[in-house]
């Protein structure tokens, strides 16, 4: 399959993860590239945990956003603004008894309670410059029952929910083209325009929001 509906877009049969593409490319790729696998073989979740990437059928995908002064300045809720632009896309699929998505703080989205979706944001810097940030993006599109109940948490997919298969390229063309148009609005206004959005679907919210330098966002 051809992803050729935008610019710079990498794409692999096989990697090890989109997020460790990015980090080990990033002189190289153009502000704003894509990169898609059909399969992860080192795919990870926050604190490094596994996320079982060998369906196909899922999405695998990580926008790289080099560092600029706006960025820097609204990088600590870079992981919250993703969550908002996925939610409200898997939103665009459900029937009205499944709205809205949650979002369990930090980086997971919910259907029905469960997890269908989760976001991994990994920032280079060098001294107090931001280089680069890698947003990796795995969301549970075509799973068997069978593949959802081996996953160690209470999970779901959306074909699951939807009670039939889901194409994969509208739903990655969709999320390309609303993560993007949204990131020049997150830019200018950080989260002024997504905030409300964002409460309203909160699962839980941490007492403290820190950001270390480094450290997945």
């Amino acid at each position: 399959m051809e992803y050729n509906f935008a610019s710079n877009i990498f794409h692999f049969t096989s990697i090890r993860s989109t997020n460790t593409y990015i980090h080990e490319n990033m002189e190289l790729l153009p502000d704003r590239s894509i990169v898609i696998a059909d399969q992860q073989f080192c795919g990870k979740g926050r604190y490094g945990r596994e996320w079982v990437s060998s369906n196909t059928e899922n999405l695998y995908l990580s926008f790289f956003l080099k560092g600029n002064s706006s960025l820097q300045s609204t990088i600590s809720n870079i992981t919250q603004f993703t969550a908002v632009v996925v939610a409200l896309l898997i939103e665009d699929y459900l029937p009205s008894q499944h709205k809205p998505c949650m979002i369990k703080w930090p980086n997971d989205v919910l259907v029905t309670r469960r997890k269908i979706a989760g976001i991994l944001a990994e920032s280079k810097w060098i001294g107090q410059s931001l280089k680069g940030v890698a947003v990796g993006i795995g969301l549970n599109l075509n799973m068997t029952r069978k593949e959802v109940l081996a996953i160690d948490k209470p999970a779901t997919s959306l074909n699951l929910v939807l009670k039939h298969p889901v194409d994969r390229y509208p739903f990655v063309k969709g999320l390309v083209f609303r993560f993007l148009e949204s990131y020049n609005t997150f830019l200018c206004n950080g989260m002024v325009d997504f905030q409300n959005d964002l409460d309203k679907r909160l699962v839980q919210r941490p007492q403290e929001d820190i950001c270390n330098k480094g450290d997945p966002v």
